[in-house]
C-alpha cells in the first residue's frame, strides 16, 4: 500500500478500505475458531486473530495517509487563500492597477484551487 502513496487515487483507497472491512467483518462474526476434522480440532483463534490484527493496521495506515493527504491539500488552499486575499485587499490607486485587479478577481472566480 505505501509504496505507491502517491499514485494511488482516492476512490481506489475508498474501494480498499471497503475490502478491508467487509473482510474484518467476515473474520469477526464468520469464520469458526476451530475445525473438527475426522480425529482433531484444528484451533484458528491464532489464525484468525493475526488476520484481524493485520486487517485492522492496514485500515489504519489508509487512514492515516487519507489524513496527511487532506491536511496537505488543507494547507495549501489555506495558502492560495492568503495570496489571493492580499492580492484583492491592495487599493487601485490608477487606473492600470484597478484594471490588474478587476482581471485578477475575473481570474479568480475561474480558477480551480
Amino acid at each position: 500500500l505505501l509504496q505507491s502513496q502517491h499514485q494511488v487515487k482516492l476512490s481506489e483507497l475508498q474501494e480498499m478500505l471497503i475490502k478491508y472491512q467487509n473482510s474484518l467483518e467476515e473474520l469477526t462474526h464468520h469464520c469458526p475458531i476451530t475445525i473438527r476434522m475426522s480425529m482433531i480440532y484444528v484451533d484458528c483463534s491464532g489464525m484468525n486473530e493475526f488476520l484481524i490484527k493485520r486487517l485492522n493496521e492496514l485500515i489504519s495506515v489508509a487512514l492515516e495517509w487519507v489524513e496527511e493527504e487532506v491536511i496537505h491539500e488543507a494547507y495549501g488552499i489555506s495558502k492560495e487563500y492568503d495570496s489571493i486575499k492580499r492580492a484583492i485587499s491592495e487599493r487601485g490607486d490608477t487606473e492600470e492597477t484597478l484594471i490588474e485587479l478587476e482581471k485578477l478577481i475575473a481570474d479568480i472566480k475561474t480558477r480551480e484551487v
